[in-house]
């Protein structure tokens, strides 16, 4: 069984607005809607669950009404890393997980299925695209301090794709270790599990400001159609 974990739990703090950005609409549609339709089309995924604040689980429901949308709601928690354990207490049953932004609501059809060819075969997976461009890093935000030539870097995007005993583990020993806060979910695995990667796409992009969802949605407003 392939399940969908969607972690929509953020308020939206660098994006601003009204509403959390996963529901600010795009297309006369809300963002989170775009990327579920895309999981609930694909014929390999069995299951939706969807992380979501305490005080949007009701508004989520509607939307899934709305929209005819299948899925399971998860109270989200404090950060990512814990909506996400949320989530993965309610797979039940489950072989294969494949988590994935809401706000990646360009992820393809063909990305989601190499993620669950590749989970099948190695049993941890992430996106990623090659870095195009040198990175600089800086110390202090005004000077360069160390030029880092793009050869074998990625960007890593989503779907990160596990099976369901490698990232459960992964998050329990995370908690163990007082870690709450990861960025994602391959850094909790990577120490003891290698972690193959699958080709992305460049327009695979994740929403987080309000300029670039201004981008693909000039005359969108903060409101939902609720």
């Amino acid at each position: 069984m392939n399940v969908a974990i969607i972690p929509a739990g953020g308020k939206g703090t660098r994006f601003g607005g009204d509403v959390p950005k996963q529901f600010c609409e795009m297309s006369k549609k809300p963002l989170i809607i775009h990327t579920l339709q895309i999981f609930a089309a694909h014929k390999d995924i069995n299951h939706i669950i969807i992380g979501v604040h305490a005080d949007y689980i009701n508004y989520t429901r509607e939307l899934l009404n709305i929209f005819g949308i299948e899925a399971e709601i998860a109270e989200g928690g404090h950060t990512r890393q814990q909506t996400v354990y949320n989530c993965l207490k309610k797979c039940i049953s489950c072989n294969f997980v494949i988590i994935h932004d809401a706000a990646r609501p360009f992820v393809s059809s063909e990305i989601i299925s190499a993620n669950i060819d590749c989970v099948k075969k190695y049993g941890a997976v992430n996106t990623v695209i090659p870095v195009t461009d040198a990175i600089i890093q800086s110390a202090n935000g005004n000077t360069a301090a160390l030029l880092i030539p793009k050869d074998n870097l990625y960007h890593a995007q989503t779907p990160q794709s596990f099976e369901h005993g490698i990232i459960m583990r992964a998050h329990e020993n995370a908690k163990l270790k007082g870690i709450n806060n990861a960025p994602d979910d391959c850094g909790l695995c990577m120490d003891t599990t290698p972690v193959y990667l699958v080709r992305g796409s460049p327009n695979n992009i994740k929403i987080t400001t309000s300029e670039n969802l201004d981008l693909f949605a000039p005359d969108r407003t903060e409101r939902t159609i609720l």
